[in-house]
């Protein structure tokens, strides 16, 4: 079904149980990857059985010490890094002027921290593993255009471009 080979890569990917992260997921292990997939969820999904190079992995990507250990699990279980997809996403509705501190919070937590938290693990752990890697932020045209009781969530994608930019520009030295 793909032609890319992905043999002896292994991928990280956040908020990986469902949706676009399954998809995700399910592709890079159709190419042969070796695949950590992270979600908030106490138990696998039980797609994930299908696949025995898969590794199912808790966590909350808004928490510095959980997305730690999911980086150092993953390189642990399948002895180096090589891709992490910044998937984990949230989205509320909301006019501007009715969003709740707490929702605005936990929408810039998850889409913005939570990116930022997982590439620094995940980055740190490639360059001293020094054969560079990929890192992919997934945001959406949210992060380019503005849409109606969607405010925290066009935030959040405005930051996760802006931040993937810079990411890139300090990373690329080190592949």
């Amino acid at each position: 079904m793909y032609t890319i080979d992905l043999t002896g890569k292994t991928a990280i990917v956040t908020g990986g149980a469902q949706g676009i992260g399954q998809a995700i997921a399910t592709a890079l292990l159709d190419c042969g990857a070796h695949v950590a997939v992270a979600d908030l969820g106490a138990k696998a999904p039980a797609w994930l059985a299908a696949y025995p190079s898969a590794l199912y992995i808790s966590a909350d990507v808004t928490d510095a010490c959980m997305v730690e250990a999911m980086v150092a699990r993953t390189e642990a279980h399948f002895g180096r890094l090589d891709i992490l997809v910044n998937n984990a996403g949230l989205s509320t509705m909301d006019w501007v002027v009715d969003i709740k501190e707490a929702d605005w919070d936990r929408v810039m937590d998850v889409n913005a921290k939570g990116v930022y938290l997982c590439t620094q693990a995940f980055a740190k752990r490639l360059i001293a593993q020094g054969e560079g890697g990929k890192i992919i932020n997934i945001a959406s045209q949210a992060g380019k255009n503005g849409y109606r009781l969607m405010g925290g969530y066009v935030a959040s994608k405005h930051a996760v471009l802006g931040f993937t930019k810079v990411a890139a520009l300090e990373l690329a030295r080190h592949g």
